[in-house]
């Protein structure tokens, strides 16, 4: 399985090109279940877990059920340190995307929070969840810094922040000798999202933003890597968003640039006698900019498939059937 590399002064972080997110473990999934996603995962030769401090309080308002069943999965298995644990903090209250809670004291809170649950010392990679463009990154960045020298993060990343606030925010840790950002974390896919999959505060890959962080060579970890499960729906229903006819679901993507996508997977797909997850996962590996994959799972087939072939490279040819 190919990885990624994250680094700072202090720390090199090399995470799985394919990462497993298991945001409902402990909720929709039961110990049982998550335990065994999380197994078949590392079985198949991946190393990374993402998950957040939000994740789980769905079900239960307080309680961080994804961390605490990563945290329970790993100390019964002993593997802590054979583990790329990726956790993100300071999202909205869920009852209120726009009230931000990017500030010193409600960050610190929640990576308190996650290294308890988790029941680790230190988390590989720490994201912030949402962004506040309304406070300075002067007031952001050496919050972050601290937790880097403290040895309680290894590396640094930003979830749904524009590649702009990205390279201001870099810029200032440059300038004043603080740990900057060595990851973004977005909402990527070959489907062209006409609405954000969760809500309006997610930021989603375009070419502005692709060309920088390909300028910059900053990897960017691509959630609903899969656009939820797309393409294999669409290729199981007859080739188009029109062919699924379940409007709840396809009336989130544009249809031109989409159904252009669906069909070059299939005929990937069919060119090298794969599945169309596999095909999707192949494009980032093959992208020019480092990329890792992020997928969840509410069945094991759905896990099977995904990781059916990891290692799958597309040629220059097959790229350039895919465009913005």
């Amino acid at each position: 399985m190919k990885h990624i590399i994250l680094e700072n002064k202090y720390n090199k972080v090399k995470a799985s090109g394919v990462i497993y997110g298991p945001g409902e473990a402990g909720g929709l999934l039961d110990k049982m279940t998550s335990y065994q996603f999380m197994d078949y995962y590392v079985y198949r030769g991946g190393d990374t877990i993402d998950t957040a401090r939000v994740y789980g309080s769905w079900y239960m308002a307080g309680r961080a059920l994804s961390e605490e069943m990563v945290g329970s999965w790993m100390k019964s298995r002993g593997n802590r340190g054979q583990i790329i644990l990726s956790t993100k903090g300071a999202h909205p209250p869920m009852d209120n995307m726009y009230s931000p809670r990017v500030n010193a004291k409600e960050i610190r809170k929640d990576l308190e929070g996650s290294l308890k649950d988790l029941e680790t010392e230190y988390v590989d990679i720490y994201w912030l969840h949402r962004d506040d463009i309304h406070k300075p990154v002067s007031e952001i960045m050496p919050v972050l810094d601290s937790f880097v020298k403290e040895g309680k993060v290894r590396a640094l990343g930003a979830s749904n922040w524009t590649h702009k606030r990205i390279e201001e925010a870099n810029r200032f840790a440059e300038e004043n000798g603080l740990t900057p950002f060595s990851g973004s974390q977005m909402c990527w896919a070959l489907a062209k999202y006409r609405l954000m999959p969760h809500d309006d505060t997610e930021v989603q890959m375009t070419k502005e933003a692709y060309d920088w962080y390909l300028a910059n060579k900053m990897p960017v970890f691509a959630f609903t890597s899969q656009a939820q499960g797309l393409f294999r729906k669409a290729a199981a229903a007859g080739g188009s968003l029109e062919a699924m006819e379940d409007e709840r679901f396809t009336h989130f993507f544009e249809k031109d640039i989409t159904n252009k996508h669906i069909r070059a997977v299939q005929a990937l797909a069919e060119k090298y006698n794969v599945s169309p997850s596999t095909v999707n996962l192949a494009y980032f590996h093959s992208n020019k900019l480092p990329a890792a994959a992020l997928f969840s799972a509410s069945r094991l087939s759905q896990m099977e498939d995904t990781l059916a072939d990891t290692d799958m490279l597309l040629t220059d040819e097959d790229m350039r059937l895919f465009e913005w």
